[in-house]
């Protein structure tokens, strides 16, 4: 049988931010739901000097992921200049360690950047 929450009881609070830069250019973000915990999600993204904005009510790439409750690591488009294979393995290697990640075995890959033709990550 499911367990639901108590209805009578106080939804539990949204979790702070808690945005960890894991080298430059990846970065992980846990997921902003009261859940507090999701699967992984790998988003190679533009370039951004803050990659936690929200401009004009739309958020960034990362914001937008952890609030539908992914636990996500961003790697920015010029951190892939120093090979995408090390980074890609980074991120996997971050998401399996990180606690909010569950499943730790399961984990997606979405690409939000044009990168140049010899740093064919995404396409």
């Amino acid at each position: 049988m499911p367990m639901y929450n108590d209805i009578t009881q106080p939804a539990p609070p949204l979790p702070s931010v808690s945005h960890k830069e894991l080298k430059s250019g990846l970065s992980l973000l846990k997921p902003l739901t009261r859940r507090g915990h999701g699967p992984g999600l790998i988003i190679i993204t533009p370039d951004s000097t803050d990659p936690l904005a929200i401009v004009e009510g739309v958020p960034s790439f990362l914001i937008k992921w952890a609030e539908e409750g992914y636990t996500v690591v961003e790697i920015q488009a010029s951190a892939v200049s120093g090979g995408a294979a090390d980074l890609l393995k980074a991120a996997v290697d971050a998401l399996k360690s990180c606690d909010s990640c569950t499943p730790a075995d399961k984990i997606g890959l979405i690409c939000k950047s044009s990168l140049s033709s010899n740093e064919s990550v995404c396409g």
